[in-house]
């Protein structure tokens, strides 16, 4: 019994390494689809393709035992579906609320990925500051 509990957690764990391993492509994907959206107008392949990767990392975080990645990508993934079904943009302000909901699945996955040790995820360059 124990060698199959073993080849099990052994299984797991190949599982686990391989989800942490994939992260940081997939956050680059989220992120090069949320760059080629355009401030106006309408592009249904970008929604879509983000909505569904997005929803994918909202279903797979807890079951690889990160739960802030599912956490954070469901709050995204919410937001995501209504403007696919409603098949209409965002505007400026929900895709600012967007973008922050992105940089922080990207943290949740940097965490996941470094076990906390830095926090220093966010590129600069991207984030989104207030108006004055």
């Amino acid at each position: 019994m124990s060698e199959t509990h073993d080849a099990i957690r052994d299984q797991f764990e190949t599982l686990h390494e391989s989800y942490l391993a994939e992260l940081p492509r997939r956050i680059l994907r989220a992120r090069e689809i949320w760059d080629r959206m355009s401030d106006d107008g309408w592009d249904s392949v970008a929604w879509h393709d983000l909505h569904r990767l997005i929803h994918g990392l909202a279903g797979s975080g807890a079951i690889y035992g990160f739960p802030m990645i599912s956490a954070a990508a469901r709050a995204l993934d919410v937001q995501l579906r209504a403007i696919v079904q409603d098949t209409r943009a965002p505007g400026k302000s929900q895709k600012q609320e967007l973008a922050a909901l992105l940089d922080l699945i990207a943290l949740a996955a940097h965490v996941a990925q470094h076990g906390g040790a830095s926090l220093d995820l966010v590129d600069s360059s991207r984030a989104i500051t207030p108006e004055t």
